[in-house]
């Protein structure tokens, strides 16, 4: 199974420490985050709902009342983490929108909390503060691009410029696999 790795220099600073992905920041109006969620949260409920998702999907969307459906959000009300990782990262989000409230996990919050239009295609990570201005704006500062799991690419290439081999790189991110050489003819 894979695991995320701390990826600390000795100094205690990250191998990704120069990338400009190491830190970051949304911001959102009001409306535009309203507008974004009005489209990602059904599709959320949606996905995680889907019968290979039962798992995780059950307590997605609680209605504000009689009539309320996940699929007409409406507007938005608060937003907030309910529950973080042992890394940091957000394993819960609520949000309250006028029909409901909306339980988003893990790091489908990457999904539901797209950046305003011009920015990425997702949000850049899981591992994210909010500052939340009700009815003005809302912010976002967060740390790194991905899922948190694997291979870190700016942490690779800190790790090869400070003189570590391919093979105690992909030790460190990969613990307990092995490298082996395939005949060229071995594969399909």
């Amino acid at each position: 199974m894979l695991r995320g790795q701390p990826d600390r220099r000795p100094d205690g600073r990250p191998w990704c420490a120069e990338s400009r992905y190491a830190t970051w920041r949304e911001v959102w109006t009001w409306a535009e985050l309203e507008a974004i969620l009005d489209r990602t949260l059904p599709e959320y409920v949606a996905y995680a709902g889907a019968s290979e998702q039962v798992r995780w999907g059950r307590d997605l969307f609680r209605p504000a009342g009689d009539g309320a459906v996940a699929a007409a959000p409406g507007q938005l009300v608060d937003l907030k983490v309910r529950r973080r990782t042992s890394s940091g990262r957000v394993a819960e989000l609520e949000i309250t929108m006028t029909a409901g409230r909306y339980l988003v996990r893990g790091d489908r919050t990457r999904w539901v909390l797209k950046p305003p239009p011009g920015g990425t295609g997702l949000l850049r990570s899981a591992w994210f503060d909010l500052d939340v201005d009700r009815g003005h704006a809302i912010v976002a500062t967060g740390r790194g691009w991905g899922h948190g799991l694997g291979l870190c690419q700016m942490g690779a290439v800190g790790r090869a410029r400070a003189g570590q081999s391919f093979e105690d790189i992909l030790a460190h991110y990969y613990p307990g696999t092995r490298l082996e050489r395939l005949d060229r003819g071995v594969l399909p």
